[in-house]
């Protein structure tokens, strides 16, 4: 396996801000990309005779062919803007490297986001790492929530029995016979989807047993000849913006709001979640269907809806 140049500096708390930044990127890069070649602080004479400064030099293989690609680190308290970005690029071409990364922990500018957009081998960027909180982005993904939420529909004879029942599927109570147990209806439900049984999409029925179940009713046992419980689940979709509260990756800006995209470019992963919060979330938008999700989802979480256990 290939070996990282990066070394840290002697006593971290003694670096100033942008080494310690650099560094922070430095090995965000080699933890994404562990079989690249990570060089921090190169000095390489480009075609023009100048020798260059290079802030993270990464060198890597597709298929037969080497790569190499330049990060530029800007720690800086306002947007990086265009010259800045312009002068990259000319690093860039100067040094033929293959591919120019901005890393910038304060933004662009639009001005500097278009300029990238037309060189097409720059990408401006920024980290997700929050074991360094103060080089961080904070991001919150687009995620879609369904919520499966059975309908009930009980039918029992003698019909006399129907009348004394709630229509409330937890208020009709259940004892199995050989075990002893009582259980409401909504609970003995669960149990069937907990146990495999029964399936959360479509329709179905369930037979009760008279033999192994009886009704509770008023304190007393009344046995049934017939109990059919047909049931249908009806989903609901939620959408909302998930908080990631762990996690490491590289980020791609697109614009000057801060919309992201995963960058992904020689083995670079993009992005690894340890952690999210969901009940964290702002909002959920209800939507009817999945066709009104405002954007494609990130994450899908689904859900039985259960008022009692």
């Amino acid at each position: 396996m290939r070996q990282s140049s990066i070394f840290r500096l002697v006593g971290e708390r003694k670096m100033k801000d942008h080494q310690l930044f650099e560094v922070v990127v430095a090995e965000l890069h080699q933890f994404l990309s562990p079989s690249s070649l990570i060089k921090q602080n190169q000095k390489i004479q480009g075609r023009s005779g100048v020798v260059r400064q290079i802030d993270i030099l990464i060198e890597d293989n597709s298929g037969v062919y080497p790569i190499k690609i330049v990060v530029d680190c800007k720690h800086y308290k306002t947007p990086v803007d265009i010259k800045e970005v312009e002068a990259v690029w000319m690093l860039v071409d100067d040094v033929r490297a293959n591919l120019g990364i901005v890393i910038s922990d304060a933004g662009f500018t639009e001005g500097a986001l278009k300029r990238a957009r037309d060189i097409g081998l720059l990408k401006l960027c920024t980290i997700l790492d929050l074991q360094h909180k103060n080089f961080s982005v904070k991001i919150a993904l687009p995620a879609v929530m369904e919520k499966a939420e059975p309908l009930l529909n009980i039918s029992v004879s003698p019909s006399r029995l129907s009348r004394l029942l709630t229509s409330e599927p937890e208020a009709i109570i259940l004892k199995n016979l050989k075990t002893g147990q009582q259980t409401n209806l909504y609970q003995f439900f669960h149990r069937k989807i907990l146990e495999g049984e029964i399936g959360t999409e479509g329709t179905g029925l369930i037979h009760l047993a008279a033999d192994e179940w009886q009704l509770v009713l008023s304190e007393s046992l009344v046995a049934f000849s017939s109990f059919k419980i047909n049931y249908r689940f009806v989903s609901r979709f939620y959408f909302g913006m998930v908080p990631v509260i762990e996690g490491r990756g590289i980020l791609e800006i697109l614009n000057a709001q801060k919309i992201y995209t995963q960058v992904n470019f020689l083995r670079v992963k993009g992005l690894i979640l340890e952690a999210i919060n969901i009940v964290e979330t702002e909002k959920w938008e209800v939507c009817g269907s999945l066709e009104e999700i405002p954007v494609p989802a990130f994450l899908n979480v689904g859900y039985i809806s259960w008022d009692n256990e």
